[in-house]
């Protein structure tokens, strides 16, 4: 992963792993997290954004972790991320503490769907509203079939009621 100066200058490599991908800018512009891949699986990773060591937040479930990507909160403190415990469960949106790699599910495992795979596969793409308060996320309905779902969360971003399909119906405060 490089960056480039705006007003020119060379590019900046900040990564040295031959996976790297997905990364994201911390809305504080103090670090870039992202994914990498190695032989020992998956792992979420951040770097400052001038450079300097690479620091590993946590090691994650390769199929989930990170192909969908990581979601900072604005206060830059936590990433979120879709991953799960064991093979036996749905992939779910977690959040990671940046400083101390601490992991807590945000939301409940979803729930099987008619002509899902077994448990889905589930939550995947997780993205926070500028403000922290709207989770949404893609909520696997049927293999490679997903709808867009999102759920309100509280200032320290726990689930403020129960995730609904967008375009289902309206949600009070969202739509204008």
């Amino acid at each position: 992963i490089y960056v480039k100066q705006i007003r020119g200058g060379p590019p900046i490599q900040l990564t040295h792993g031959e996976g790297d991908f997905i990364p994201a800018w911390s809305p504080d512009d103090r670090y870039i997290a992202f994914s990498r891949q190695d032989e020992t699986g998956m792992g979420i990773m951040v770097v400052p954004s001038i450079g300097g060591p690479e620091r590993s937040i946590a090691r994650m479930d390769l199929a989930g972790a990170g192909w969908s990507g990581v979601a900072w909160t604005p206060d830059s403190k936590w990433l979120g991320v879709s991953t799960r415990q064991s093979p036996a469960e749905p992939y779910g949106i977690w959040l990671l503490s940046v400083e101390a790699g601490l992991r807590r599910r945000l939301l409940p495992p979803p729930t099987a769907t008619p002509g899902s795979q077994q448990y889905g596969p589930g939550d995947f793409y997780g993205a926070l509203s500028p403000d922290g308060r709207v989770l949404a996320f893609a909520r696997t309905v049927r293999t490679w079939m997903f709808d867009l779902y999102a759920v309100r969360l509280t200032a320290d971003y726990q689930p403020d009621g129960v995730p609904w399909r967008i375009g289902e119906r309206s949600y009070p405060g969202l739509n204008g």
